[in-house]
């Protein structure tokens, strides 16, 4: 009898363990997918952060300097979440670099007096593409990956607690 109590004991343990387990990875994917919802608005507002200038080269309207300002804002507080990855601190200043390029870049086509049809304009505008391009492929890629490959982790622990909860369950039930 005292066998059997042990035996019911150790499964008992055995699960409460493997349900702390569950639990534990529970939040870990939930905190995963939050910075994923973050990526991808960060994502969003980089790519949005260029459409104002452009519109300012083909209306030359001095209000699309605000908008600016107000997105370049917005990319600056979705950052900021991000910026708490762990481990990704390259990323992040690579990140923040380029951010530094594409407002700078942004200033100087704002700073052109006449803007509509001026030539130099395409040039500038190539070149603040590809500054948000680079942002959004090399660093927000890079930390997508990183992500990706973390909730792959977080599965893959899953699939392996649910294999020992049905051992458990199967122990349990050939002993009971």
């Amino acid at each position: 009898l005292s066998s059997i109590f042990l035996i019911f004991a150790v499964l008992g343990l055995m699960a409460y363990y493997n349900r702390g387990l569950l639990f534990q990875g529970m939040v870990d994917l939930e905190r995963d997918i939050d910075d994923l919802r973050n990526l991808a608005e960060l994502q969003l507002a980089v790519d949005q952060v260029v459409m104002p200038v452009n519109d300012y080269l083909i209306s030359g309207d001095v209000r699309e300097m605000h908008r600016f300002s107000q997105i370049m804002e917005e990319v600056e507080r979705r950052l900021n979440p991000v910026r708490g990855l762990s481990g990704e601190m390259a990323i992040g200043k690579g990140m923040r670099e380029g951010l530094s390029s594409l407002k700078r870049k942004a200033e100087e086509i704002f700073a052109i007096q006449n803007s509509v049809s001026n030539p130099k304009e395409a040039v500038l505008m190539y070149e603040l593409d590809s500054i948000a391009s680079d942002i959004i492929v090399n660093h927000l890629g890079r930390y997508y990956t990183i992500e990706r490959d973390r909730i792959a982790r977080r599965v893959a622990l899953a699939e392996s607690v649910r294999k020992r909860v049905d051992w458990v369950l199967m122990l349990g039930g050939g002993f009971a």
